[in-house]
């Protein structure tokens, strides 16, 4: 027996959430240094903060994944559109995953 796993889209509202308990929960000397009237501190504070938001969101339970670049626009290229230029992941994508009894017999 197969179950049949599909990835889901990880909605706004949640990626908005995670964001936010990233921010709220940064160390207090890294939200003063983001502060700092001294650029080189405020930008070393921006990156590590940075770093700790795209861990919560690319790791091995999340990805980001974008389209790919078009060239439908006047300037040059731009992102395509998930359903419109590409088709979307979320539906498209199944993984076959062999049920554990199957897997070990």
């Amino acid at each position: 027996m197969f179950h049949i796993a599909a990835m889901h889209r990880i909605g706004r509202e949640q990626l908005v959430t995670m964001m936010a308990v990233a921010l709220k929960t940064a160390p207090p000397h890294l939200k003063q240094q983001l502060r700092s009237k001294l650029p080189h501190e405020a930008d070393a504070a921006a990156d590590v903060l940075a770093q700790r938001m795209a861990r919560l969101i690319h790791n091995d339970g999340y990805m980001v994944i974008g389209a790919e670049m078009v060239p439908t626009h006047p300037c040059g290229e731009v992102r395509g559109k998930w359903g419109v230029d590409e088709p979307d992941p979320t539906k498209e994508m199944l993984v076959v995953i062999p049920a554990l009894d199957e897997a070990q017999g």
